[in-house]
């Protein structure tokens, strides 16, 4: 009985987890947009920021 409750209970946190990183990557995508409209960033800084993004992203997807 102990174990179906700690099964129970990872699962739920390991969903929640991936809820988490779902929801961050959705924000990420967001932010992307928000970069690429911004007439006030230079390309420089557009391509530092979306890389900053772009290695988020990998990241939250290989925790996956």
């Amino acid at each position: 009985m102990q174990e179906k409750n700690i099964n129970e209970h990872i699962t739920a946190r390991a969903g929640q987890y991936v809820i988490d990183i779902t929801n961050r990557q959705a924000q990420i995508q967001l932010e992307a947009k928000e970069i690429l409209e911004d007439t006030q960033l230079s390309e420089p800084q557009k391509t530092a920021r979306l890389e900053s993004l772009q290695a988020e992203t990998d990241f939250l997807q290989s925790s996956k």
